[in-house]
């Protein structure tokens, strides 16, 4: 069962996350990561263990990225489950304009941000995080 909650930092000390993302680990600063703390971003936990951490930060009125860690608690047993909460987050912030970045080589984060809506608009950004990752940028924009 799949449960949310505000997201708080500290979630992240019990989110093992994907591989996808496990270089991050190292660059995860508690006290940087509060700023990720708003109305808009959430925990979510399936039978009670951190799975995802996931929200909006507004860029400006109008215009916001979104941001995700996904742990190795999701799997294909409850991943349409979160697919349909992210889609009603995605639906309901005030937002016209989202944006998603995307690992080059991350080939199921390509299809599920498309399954979100998202249209790629470049497809590669280099040397995008700090371990010189490319990432591709996606929007979604709400009429």
């Amino acid at each position: 069962m799949i449960t949310y909650t505000p997201f708080k930092a500290e979630h992240l000390l019990n989110l093992e996350l994907q591989d996808a993302q496990a270089h991050l680990r190292d660059r995860l600063d508690i006290s940087g990561l509060r700023t990720l703390e708003n109305e808009w971003a959430n925990t979510l936990c399936v039978d009670g263990r951190v799975a995802v951490c996931a929200g909006f930060i507004e860029i400006w009125p109008g215009r916001a990225m979104v941001w995700s860690f996904l742990g190795k608690d999701l799997n294909s047993k409850n991943f349409l489950e979160f697919h349909n909460i992210a889609k009603r987050f995605v639906d309901l912030v005030p937002y016209k304009r989202l944006e998603a970045y995307v690992r080059c080589d991350f080939k199921a984060g390509h299809r599920w941000i498309k399954a979100l809506g998202f249209k790629q608009e470049s497809a590669c950004m280099e040397a995008f995080e700090p371990d010189g990752s490319d990432h591709a940028l996606y929007s979604k924009i709400k009429g």
